[in-house]
């Protein structure tokens, strides 16, 4: 990581051809924050993690898609649309989405995009 203390954070991740580049920034005990860059098309599979967490979208537009164990409405958490227990959020540039610890999630990238990620 650059010893610069300002940084413009979307120059400190490239886009990969090949599939998500993910960038580790900083971790402090169970904490993290990384940087991931998807080109239109490319996918993070299906996953959950062990902290809550949140994404914001520097450039871009991204579908992110939670599982939850029960069917939720759309009026509950905010999605655009919601199917199966699956709530669907379409994210662009300068939205942030939290989401809560074990609830699994996928990401696909609508256009190029590259996104913050924080996890407490």
């Amino acid at each position: 990581m650059s010893k610069k203390h300002v940084l413009k954070l979307e120059d400190l991740i490239q886009y990969n051809d090949a599939g998500f580049n993910m960038e580790q920034l900083l971790v402090y005990n169970n904490s993290e924050v990384r940087l991931a860059a998807l080109k239109k098309g490319q996918e993070i599979p299906t996953h959950s993690t062990s902290g809550d967490a949140m994404v914001y979208l520097l450039e871009g537009e991204i579908l992110f898609n939670i599982e939850h164990n029960e069917e939720v409405h759309c009026d509950e958490c905010g999605c655009s649309k919601s199917e199966g227990g699956v709530c669907e959020f379409r994210l662009k540039k300068g939205e942030f989405l939290r989401f809560h610890k074990d609830e699994r999630h996928f990401v696909k990238a609508e256009k190029d995009t590259k996104m913050l990620i924080i996890r407490l």
